[in-house]
């Protein structure tokens, strides 16, 4: 199915139907998350990997390590010193604060 990239947060968040809403901190190292849906902000940090969607913004902490296997509504913030592998969908932008940044997928933001 085609979505126009303009539609695609929008067709992120109706996809999430009830997900979980609010801002989200992840302080768990070594973690994974298999399949979540976060339908607000959320914080990454550690050594991880995500596998699902957030449907908000996701930060990436600094001095964190992280893969994202999934999508991302809105925009992706990496903070200094942070690597970060996305092997999905940024519906916004990235915003690189002087991490490390790897994208396997796309980018919709302008």
């Amino acid at each position: 199915m085609f979505v126009p990239r303009h539609a695609l947060p929008l067709a992120l968040l109706m996809a999430m139907g009830g997900a979980l809403a609010g801002c989200h901190h992840d302080g768990t190292p070594d973690a994974a998350a298999n399949g979540t849906t976060i339908g607000g902000d959320y914080r990454l940090e550690g050594k991880r990997t995500f596998r699902g969607m957030i449907g908000g913004n996701a930060t990436v902490a600094a001095g964190a390590d992280v893969t994202i296997a999934g999508m991302i509504g809105g925009d992706l913030i990496v903070e200094q010193g942070a690597r970060v592998t996305v092997k999905g969908l940024v519906g916004g932008r990235i915003i690189n604060n002087g991490g490390q940044v790897d994208v396997r997928g796309a980018v919709g933001g302008a």
